[in-house]
């Protein structure tokens, strides 16, 4: 199984922001469990496109694009 490459350092500061935030109001975030399931199958699968569907606060749509090659849309 491929590794995840690192989060970009903005994305992660944004991602650990994001997780401090959601401890203090009631927002639905897949977090950072289910965001390593994500990175794992971003990596493996390694697509140049995707789409986000229902982005409230924006924590998947930041995983998922700072985790596609540079040349990735979102």
């Amino acid at each position: 199984m491929s590794r995840p490459k690192p989060l970009p350092k903005k994305a992660a500061r944004m991602l650990r922001l994001m997780d401090r935030a959601v401890t203090h109001w009631t927002i639905p975030v897949i977090g950072v469990e289910k965001g390593r399931v994500l990175r794992r199958l971003i990596a493996r699968h390694a697509p140049t496109r995707g789409i986000e569907v229902g982005s409230l606060f924006g924590y998947s749509a930041i995983l998922i694009a700072a985790s596609m090659p540079r040349s990735g849309r979102l």
